[in-house]
């Protein structure tokens, strides 16, 4: 899901890349997920995108945090910037 996502949002927006999380932050589970199980892709024009998935913990604003943190990370080493 988080794959696509990505996609969809570079296509929407006309942009070069996209950026996508999913997951569950809490309080409680979604759907078969644990809390703090999230995914992470980001699409970048003419590439394949690149989908991590990640268990963090903490409460739902540490996992949030957590989440915007790696989605940065994955986004600056699929631009190439370091």
């Amino acid at each position: 899901m988080a794959r696509e996502m990505a996609v969809r949002v570079g296509g929407i927006f006309s942009a070069q890349v996209g950026v996508a999380i999913t997951g569950s932050a809490g309080p409680t589970p979604e759907e078969g997920s644990r809390v703090g199980d999230v995914w992470i892709s980001v699409y970048r024009s003419g590439t394949y995108p690149t989908t991590r998935p990640f268990e963090f913990s903490g409460d739902r604003e540490k996992i949030k945090e957590q989440a915007v943190v790696e989605a940065m990370k994955m986004l600056l080493e699929i631009l190439e910037i370091k």
